[in-house]
C-alpha cells in the first residue's frame, strides 16, 4: 500500500505506466478492450485525458491494430508510458471515466464518508420541484438510495434526488442510504423533513410523468439495518439480443440472510426465476421486455433498476417494436460563468426516436436532439437537466444531471462577440445643424475597433433608416454578445423615455416622429446579450410639441444593462464650440460627453464604473460642470468591461455568420485603373469608407501621357440618393495629381452607385474635358436597404420653416 493525500495506491503513484506489472496491465487491456460501445472503453480513456497528446489520426491508427488481432488498449497505454505518464495520472483519467474495474487494480478500497448532507427541512407547495442532495466519497464509488419514511424512492438511486411537480403524498422524512461494498460501511444521511402545502396547481401535462415517484404499493422496504439492498444493479452490455442467442442478467444484493430473489418481466413475476441470476439459453421475441429483480428477507425488500431487453430477429429482419431505452445519461457538472459544457443522452429503440430536454421539469424549447450545448453559461443556466426519449411504443427518461454555475472572484469575463452601432445626426431639416457628431462617431469607431468590436457607423439617418439599422444590428446579437448602441444628435425626453430625432424630422415633430431609445433597448434585450449598453448623447428636455400619447416600452430585465446619458433629465447636452467659423468637415471638436469618454473607455473596469468616472470628469470640466450632468442607470450584476476578450468557442457558426454580415457593411468597391481612349491618360481609383454610409473615392493620375495640367475627379451621376452635400471634392496641387470625392447618404440608394469620372487636361495649351461613366456596384450598407419602407411608418409633410436653436445644444 502506498498512501497519498487523497487516496491509497496499490502501486507507487510515480511509477511509469510501462513499468506496471504485466499481469495487471493485461487485465487493464482486457477491461478497456471489452466494451468499445460503452463509456468504459479505451476511446473514452483518450477522451478523459485533459491534455491529450494524441492527434485524431493517431487515435485512428491505434484503432486499426485490432485488424491484426492486437489490443488497442495495449497500444494506447504503451504510448502513454513512453510519453512519461504515471500511475497517478492514469488513475485520474480512469476516475474521470468512473471505471471501477480498472481502478480496483490500482487503488485500495476507501470506506464511504458523507461529505454533504441534505438540507434539514424544506417547505414547498404542490407543483414545486423538490431537490435534495447527498454527496459521499469512497471507493468503489458510492451507491445511493433515497427513502421517504420507510418507503424506497424508486427513482432515488443517485446522489441528487429531484421530484418536480411535487404532490401532497410526497411529503415526509427523507434519508439517503450510502454504501460501496457489501454490508460494510453502510451509512445514512441526516434526515430532511419535507412539507408540502396544497395549492390550486394546474399540473403541466408535459412534466406530469417526467420523473418516477415514491411507490404506493404495499411491498415498500422498511428502513432496517438488516433489510436487503441492491449492491450492484443488473445491466447488459448490449440491450439488443439476437434471437436464439443466450443472455444473462445478474442482480447482486446484500443484507441479512436468507435472501429471496424474484424476477419480473413487464411487471409479471417469473415463477421459476428465483435466483440472483436470470439466464436464458436461447432468446426469442417473447423474451423482449422490461426486467426487474425484487430481493427480500424477513426485514424488508428492495427493488433493482429496470433493464430493457430487445430481441431482434436474425438475418437483418426488423427489430421487434419496443419502447426506447436510455444507454447514456447526461452527467452532472460544475463550471464557472462563461464556461461551456455539453450534455449527452443516447438511446436505442424502434426508430424514429424523439428527444426532448427539460430544465427544472420544464421543456427547453428548440432543444430536441441528443446533445444539449450550454455556451457562455450564466447563473440562469444552473439547474436540474433531464432528457425524455420517446417513440410510438413508449417513453424513457434519462437520469437527472445537476449543472452548477459559480462565479470566481478572479474570473476573466469573455464575450462570444462584441458589436456596436454608432449613429450620429448632424444635418437636420428643421433643427440647427450640429458640428461634433461626425467627429464623435469617428473617434468612438477607432476606439471600439481597438477593443475588437465589430463597428457599424452611420450618419444622418431618417426614422425609417434608424429603425432598419437597429433591426440589422440586433441580428448580430445573441447569447454572450456585448451589444452597444450610441446616438449623437438632437433628442428629448417624454414620460421617462428618451427620443432620438431623425435627420428628416419636420418642424413641430413629436414623439411618434422620432425613435424611442427604450424601444431600441427592448429589441436588443430580446436577443439576450451578455451586455446591453445604451449611450445617448442628446438633450433630455421636454418637447412642447410632443403632446400625443406614446407607447411605454418595457425592455426585459436581465442584469446586463447600462444606460449612459450625456446629461440629466430636463437638462441639455453640449458640444465644444470651435474658436471661429470653420468648415464642419474639417473641424475636430467633440461633444462634451465624448471628449471625456474617449479618455476612459479603454480602461479594464466594469462598464458602469467607467461611465461613473466619465460623469465625474465632466463635473470637473470648467466649461460644462455647471450646465451638463451625465447620468448612469444600470442593473449590471457582473464586472464586464469593454476590453474583455472574445471567446466564440461553442458559437463558431454564429460568429462566422456575424463576421460576414459585418464585413459586408464595410465592403468598398475594388481599386480599379482607367485608361482614356482619347488621351491615353491613366487614372487609378481607390475607395475607402469613412462611415458605413459615406464612401470616399481617391483619384490619382498615374500617367499624364502627352498632356499637361491633368486633373481627375469623380462625381455622382444622379442626385436622387442624397440630401446633404452629396459629393464633396478636394484635391492636392502636387504631382501626381490626387483628388478625393465623398459620396454621402448612400443608404438612400436602391441599386448600384453610378458615377462620372472627369478628366481635364491641356494639349498644346488647348483645354480638353472628358467624361467616363462608371458603375461602383452596391458598396457599404447599400445591400441592407436601410431606406426600405416599414409597416405603419409615420409619414409627415415636409415644412421649410426652421426653428433657431443655439448650435451647442443637442
Amino acid at each position: 500500500m502506498f498512501k497519498s493525500e487523497d487516496r491509497t495506491y496499490l502501486i507507487k503513484k510515480d511509477t511509469n505506466i510501462c513499468d506496471i506489472d504485466f499481469l495487471i496491465l493485461k487485465k487493464l487491456f482486457n477491461y478497456l478492450d471489452a466494451s468499445p460501445s460503452s463509456t468504459q472503453g479505451w476511446r473514452d480513456l483518450v477522451a478523459a485525458i485533459p491534455d491529450s497528446p494524441f492527434r485524431p489520426e493517431e487515435v485512428e491508427q491505434i484503432a486499426m491494430c485490432i485488424h491484426s488481432h492486437q489490443s488497442p488498449s495495449q497500444k494506447l497505454l504503451q504510448r502513454l508510458g513512453t510519453r512519461g505518464r504515471t500511475v497517478e495520472q492514469l488513475v485520474s483519467y480512469l476516475w474521470a471515466m468512473k471505471n471501477e474495474k480498472c481502478l480496483e487494480l490500482l487503488i485500495a478500497h476507501e470506506p464511504v464518508k458523507i461529505c454533504k448532507e441534505p438540507v434539514a427541512s424544506v417547505v414547498l407547495e404542490e407543483g414545486d420541484t423538490l431537490t435534495l442532495e447527498c454527496e459521499a466519497t469512497g471507493f468503489p464509488f458510492p451507491r445511493y438510495q433515497w427513502f421517504n419514511g420507510q418507503a424506497e424512492v424508486l427513482s432515488g438511486s443517485e446522489s441528487l434526488l429531484c421530484i418536480p411537480a411535487i404532490k401532497l403524498r410526497d411529503k415526509g422524512r427523507y434519508v439517503c442510504r450510502v454504501h460501496n461494498r457489501g454490508n460494510e460501511g453502510v451509512c445514512f444521511s441526516k434526515p430532511a423533513m419535507v412539507q408540502v402545502k396544497p395549492c390550486n396547481y394546474n399540473q403541466d401535462q408535459g412534466c406530469e410523468n417526467l420523473y418516477s415517484r415514491t411507490p404506493t404499493e404495499s411491498y415498500v422496504t422498511p428502513l432496517h439495518p438488516n433489510a436487503p439492498y441492491i449492491a450492484r444493479q443488473p445491466e447488459l452490455n448490449d440491450n439488443r439480443i439476437i434471437a436464439g442467442k443466450p443472455f444473462e442478467i445478474v442482480c447482486d444484493a446484500s443484507g441479512q440472510s436468507p435472501l429471496k430473489y424474484q424476477w419480473y418481466r413487464n411487471g409479471q413475476p417469473l415463477h421459476v426465476e428465483t435466483g440472483m441470476r436470470f439466464y436464458c439459453s436461447g432468446a426469442s421475441t417473447d423474451h423482449s421486455g422490461i426486467y426487474q429483480c425484487v430481493v427480500s428477507n424477513r426485514y424488508g425488500e428492495a427493488r433493482s433498476k429496470e433493464v430493457q431487453v430487445q430481441v431482434e430477429l436474425a438475418y437483418g429482419s426488423q427489430p421487434v417494436p419496443i419502447s426506447p431505452t436510455i444507454t447514456k445519461s447526461p452527467k452532472a457538472c460544475k463550471l464557472e460563468e462563461g464556461g461551456t459544457t455539453v450534455l449527452n443522452c443516447e438511446a436505442i429503440g424502434m426508430e424514429p426516436i424523439a428527444f426532448q430536454w427539460y430544465k427544472d421539469g420544464k421543456p427547453i424549447e428548440g432543444h430536441a436532439g441528443p446533445r444539449l450545448e450550454l455556451n457562455n453559461v450564466t447563473v440562469d443556466d444552473k439547474g436540474i437537466y433531464q432528457c425524455s426519449v420517446s417513440n410510438r411504443h413508449g417513453k424513457a427518461l434519462s437520469k437527472v444531471a445537476k449543472v452548477e454555475v459559480f462565479c470566481s472572484d478572479n474570473r476573466e469575463f469573455t464575450a462570444t462577440d462584441k458589436v456596436v452601432l454608432l449613429i450620429g445626426n448632424h444635418h437636420y431639416r428643421c433643427e440647427k445643424n450640429l458640428i461634433a457628431p461626425p467627429n464623435d462617431i469617428r473617434d468612438l469607431q477607432n476606439l471600439f475597433e481597438e477593443m475588437n468590436f465589430k463597428v457599424v457607423s452611420l450618419i444622418n439617418l431618417t426614422k425609417e433608416q434608424i429603425l432598419n439599422a437597429v433591426d440589422e444590428f440586433c441580428k448580430l446579437l445573441f447569447k454572450g454578445v456585448y451589444g452597444v448602441f450610441y446616438f449623437a444628435g438632437h433628442g428629448f425626453e417624454k414620460q421617462g423615455q428618451c427620443y432620438l430625432v431623425p435627420s428628416d424630422a419636420s418642424t413641430g415633430y413629436g414623439a411618434n416622429d422620432c425613435v424611442c431609445a427604450e424601444y431600441v433597448l427592448k429589441k436588443m434585450q430580446e436577443m439576450n446579450p451578455a451586455l446591453a449598453v445604451m449611450m445617448l448623447d442628446i438633450c433630455r428636455k421636454e418637447n412642447v410639441h410632443a403632446t400625443e400619447s406614446v407607447e411605454i416600452y418595457k425592455p426585459a430585465v436581465r442584469g446586463n444593462m447600462v444606460f449612459a446619458y450625456a446629461t440629466s433629465f430636463s437638462m441639455e447636452a453640449y458640444e465644444e464650440e470651435p474658436l471661429m467659423p470653420v468648415d464642419t468637415s474639417l473641424c475636430s471638436v467633440n461633444g462634451i460627453f465624448v471628449k471625456h469618454l474617449k479618455k476612459l473607455i479603454k480602461q479594464k473596469k466594469m462598464v458602469s464604473t467607467m461611465f461613473q468616472e466619465v460623469a465625474q470628469a465632466v463635473n470637473k470640466d470648467a466649461l460644462a460642470k455647471e450646465v451638463q450632468f451625465p447620468e448612469v442607470r444600470t442593473n449590471l450584476n457582473e464586472a464586464r468591461s469593454f476590453t474583455d476578450p472574445i471567446d466564440f468557442r461553442g458559437s463558431t457558426q454564429r460568429f462566422d455568420k456575424n463576421l460576414l454580415r459585418w464585413q459586408q457593411s464595410w465592403e468598398c468597391p475594388s481599386s480599379t485603373t482607367y485608361r482614356s481612349p482619347e488621351s491615353n491618360i491613366i487614372v487609378k481609383l481607390d475607395f475607402e469608407a469613412a462611415f458605413c454610409n459615406q464612401l470616399e473615392v481617391h483619384t490619382t493620375v498615374l500617367d499624364e501621357a502627352a498632356c499637361s495640367n491633368v486633373a481627375a475627379w469623380v462625381e455622382h451621376l444622379v442626385d436622387a440618393y442624397s440630401t446633404q452635400n452629396r459629393c464633396k471634392k478636394s484635391c492636392k496641387s502636387s504631382r501626381p495629381y490626387i483628388a478625393k470625392s465623398e459620396f454621402n447618404d448612400i443608404q438612400n440608394l436602391r441599386g448600384p452607385l453610378h458615377a462620372v469620372l472627369f478628366l481635364q487636361y491641356k494639349v498644346y495649351e488647348e483645354s480638353h474635358t472628358e467624361k467616363a461613366h462608371i458603375e461602383l456596384g452596391e458598396p457599404l450598407v447599400v445591400p441592407l436597404l436601410l431606406s426600405r419602407p416599414r409597416v405603419l411608418a409615420n409619414q409627415r409633410v415636409p415644412m421649410e420653416q426652421e426653428e433657431v436653436i443655439y448650435h451647442v445644444n443637442r
